[in-house]
């Protein structure tokens, strides 16, 4: 990346990175620390034209058991909903953006349905 003097590096976090997971104490800080990290590496790559962005979902129907973790809009999401917008940030439409953590999970953040 450094040699093209372009890209982007796109890290998966998750809404009990922000929000804290007690189920999962673990789980929840490394998601957290995935934040973090996504903000140094988007500072460390800004002077070689390399972007970092984090995106953290909630429930994603990947398997059965996410069916049961309800969000506001009352379900979760479908993958597909996900990689698109890991594909709008890989995209040069979002070439100003770096550094920050997008949430994608249905209000669930916002405090209902946990």
């Amino acid at each position: 990346m450094k040699k093209q003097n372009s890209g982007v590096i796109i890290n998966l976090g998750s809404v009990d990175g922000v929000t804290g997971a007690a189920s999962s104490v673990v789980y929840g800080a490394a998601k957290s620390g995935m934040i973090g990290l996504t903000k140094s590496l988007a500072l460390f790559g800004a002077p070689h034209g390399i972007r970092a962005c984090c995106v953290s979902p909630g429930p994603v129907m990947t398997r059965a058991a996410m069916a049961k973790m309800k969000t506001p809009l009352g379900r979760a999401a479908e993958p597909e909903e996900v990689v698109k917008l890991i594909l709008y940030l890989s995209s040069d439409d979002a070439s100003f953006i770096s550094g920050s953590n997008y949430l994608i999970d249905g209000a669930r953040s916002c405090g209902g349905n946990r």
